[in-house]
Formats: structure tokens, C-alpha cells, sequence
């Protein structure tokens, strides 16, 4: 499996994003949601419109403020093949993805709930609507980052790791990151999204205390280190 990194670069995002805005509407949504909620290119292909959209039995809509999604991961070992599902809630109200599906998803009253969220163009053997291959999206993201001039090596974990990387670089906070992604230590979590030597290094720098007048000075005349005065005891 090749190895594939996050777009470290949050206007490299910003215009990929862009880029498959113009593109094609499906496109930039299904990367809006990879980027904002971290999930599989797996679990992402089998998101349908109800996820997103809840009917009432009059017939009224209205956007989902959360989607529940069991996701699915695969776990080899040997020749043998185990499926693993796990429950997730991702909230939507109140985030920039909640803006970016009003804004691609309007009227709320035009979608079939059981269609794939992200379809493809090409119908499945009996004329239904399916969704995006995981080689088409593999392809859309390798276009869109070349066009872009990243240089990061993109493939469909790419949006994962994205979401991954600036959430920790944000918050620091690789405990929650670990269980949104399910992993067993904080190692594969900080290996898996790409933190640096220097991302470590970096970190360092984000911790201060105080503002550069309430370190001590160094006095002229001793050569030695002293508190500065407060306002009290300069007027004195």
C-alpha cells in the first residue's frame, strides 16, 4: 500500500477545496466531509442523503444536527478477514460543515433519502444510483493536489489525515485524537497523521506564561538580574 500524507498546508486545503468547487459539486463535498470529520473513504461512500437529512411523517425535513454512522474497518491477519464496526456520532450544527452542506444541499426537499450521498455518474447493472468508486476518488484527489502544485504524496487517506493533522496541531489534544480514530496507542495516532521531528519541536514554542514585562531585566550598572518595578513603586 503506498504511503500517503495530510495536506499539511491549510491554504494548500483551502485551495483544493476550491478547485473541486469548480469542478464538480460532489467532488468538494465529499472533500468538506473528509476533512471535517476524519472518517474512511469507506464509510464516506455509504453515507446516503438521510444520513444528513431527517423526514418526519408529514413530510417536513429538516438537516440532521448529528449523523450516526457505524464505521467499518477490516483487519487482516493471515488470510483471514474480521470486520470490526464501531458507533460514532459527528455533530454538524454549529460547524463549518453545516454552512458547506446548506450551501451545496439546498432545497433540502429535492433529494431521495436512500441515494448515496456522494454518487457517481456511472449507474450500477440495474439502473440504480451508486456511489463514488474508491479508485475514482483516488484519482479526483491526485488531480486536484497536482493541479494544485502540493507536494505531498495524496491518495484517499489523504482527507483523514488532513482532518487528523491540523486537529492536533489546533489542539494539541492526541488522546481524543486516538479515539476518533480508533487506535490502540498515541504513537500510531502521531504516526498515522504525519507529526514531524518538527511539528515536536514547534510545540515548544506554543507555551508561554506571561508577557515579555514581567520577566526580569538585567540591571546595567551590577550585571545582575532584578524584578522591574511595579507602577506604584516608580511613582514612589
Amino acid at each position: 500500500m503506498e504511503y500517503v500524507e495530510p495536506i499539511r498546508n491549510r491554504a494548500d486545503v483551502v485551495s483544493v477545496a476550491e478547485y473541486l468547487g469548480r469542478w464538480n459539486p460532489v467532488y468538494y463535498l465529499l472533500f468538506e466531509f473528509g476533512i471535517h470529520t476524519g472518517l474512511r473513504v469507506s464509510d464516506l461512500r455509504r453515507l446516503t442523503f438521510g444520513d444528513i437529512i431527517e423526514e418526519f411523517k408529514s413530510g417536513a425535513r429538516r438537516w440532521r444536527k448529528e449523523i450516526w454512522i457505524l464505521e467499518q474497518k477490516t483487519r487482516k491477519k493471515g488470510k483471514a478477514r474480521t470486520i470490526t464496526n464501531r458507533k460514532r456520532i459527528i455533530r454538524i450544527k454549529g460547524t463549518e460543515l453545516e454552512y458547506v452542506i446548506k450551501s451545496q444541499l439546498s432545497p433540502i426537499s429535492q433529494w431521495d433519502l436512500s441515494e448515496p450521498l456522494f454518487p457517481s455518474r456511472r449507474l450500477g447493472e440495474n439502473g440504480e444510483t451508486r456511489a463514488l468508486g474508491r479508485i475514482r476518488i483516488w484519482e479526483i484527489l491526485r488531480m486536484a493536489a497536482e493541479a494544485c502544485g502540493i507536494e505531498e504524496r495524496v491518495g484517499t487517506h489523504t482527507m483523514r489525515k488532513t482532518f487528523g493533522y491540523h486537529f492536533y496541531r489546533k489542539t494539541r489534544d492526541i488522546a481524543v485524537l486516538q479515539k476518533i480514530f480508533g487506535h490502540s496507542t498515541p504513537e500510531i495516532t502521531l504516526r498515522y497523521i504525519g507529526i514531524t521531528q518538527d511539528d515536536h519541536a514547534a510545540a515548544y514554542q506554543t507555551v508561554t506564561y506571561r508577557t515579555k514585562k514581567a520577566f526580569p531585566v538585567r540591571a546595567k550598572d551590577t550585571g545582575v538580574f532584578q524584578k522591574p518595578l511595579l507602577t506604584s513603586q516608580k511613582q514612589a
